[in-house]
């Protein structure tokens, strides 16, 4: 289930999030307690772990292309799927500063608005738009989380994490693909990055979690949410967990 639309459990008071639909693109509005500087650096970081291409780089934000997995047609046809993302951020006007400079406290922290427009290129119009609902929701999900961590809170890094453990695609009609063993690469508390040794046909899948206990895996639903094709043929992965949050989540077990 998307957590697009939830406010920030750090700054309540930041405004609800926005997301519309065009015929082409999705476009998603929140704000952030971030400068613009501190939000493009983290922008940069976001580009880099999601394996995309730099397009624009300014003052005012940043541009980028994500690459998706594609089919081997699409490879036979030249098209190289993709979403293109750009991401504009401008002040937020406020008189909170001046409040809290009335009280004599300390400046109030600094909010800015992030607008994001994804659009998917490389494809026909109808598969654009399932891949913006199947892989732009859950981009923009992690972006949003990606700007919303604070550069000094260690807890939301990724960590390196390098197990065997087991992956299966989720289809649209509820049935389930093959196991296929995969080895993870890092690890955070919203997503995990791994090593499959083929392509995956779908963007939900089921993560297996080694257990060293007990026979049955752990098992936690994902949204891939990026993928690059390696040299030795073998693709490198990101999946956002789908899940409400760690506390409150209930996990299944096989």
């Amino acid at each position: 289930m998307s957590t697009l639309g939830k406010t920030s459990a750090q700054d309540p008071g930041l405004a609800a999030p926005s997301l519309t639909h065009a015929k082409d693109a999705v476009r998603y509005k929140f704000r952030v307690g971030l400068s613009i500087g501190a939000a493009c650096a983290k922008l940069d970081s976001f580009c880099a772990q999601s394996y995309g291409s730099m397009t624009r780089e300014d003052e005012r934000g940043r541009g980028f292309t994500v690459p998706l997995p594609s089919n081997s047609q699409a490879r036979l046809n030249g098209r190289h799927r993709a979403l293109d993302v750009q991401v504009i951020l401008d002040s937020v006007q406020s008189t909170a500063p001046a409040l809290a400079a009335a009280a004599g406290s300390a400046a109030a922290p600094v909010h800015i608005e992030v607008a994001a427009e994804l659009r998917a290129i490389g494809c026909s119009k109808q598969s654009a738009a399932r891949l913006l609902r199947e892989m732009g929701l859950p981009l923009l999900d992690s972006l949003r989380a990606h700007l919303l961590v604070q550069a000094n809170s260690p807890a939301q890094q990724r960590f390196p994490w390098s197990r065997p453990m087991v992956v299966r695609a989720v289809y649209p009609d509820g049935s389930q693909g093959q196991p296929i063993a995969c080895l993870s690469k890092d690890l955070s508390l919203s997503g995990i990055g791994f090593i499959v040794p083929c392509e995956l046909d779908a963007t939900e899948v089921l993560i297996d979690f080694p257990s060293t206990t007990h026979p049955p895996a752990l098992t936690v639903p994902g949204t891939l949410v990026r993928a690059r094709l390696c040299p030795d043929g073998r693709y490198e992965v990101g999946a956002l967990f789908r899940l409400p949050s760690w506390g409150s989540a209930s996990v299944a077990s096989r």
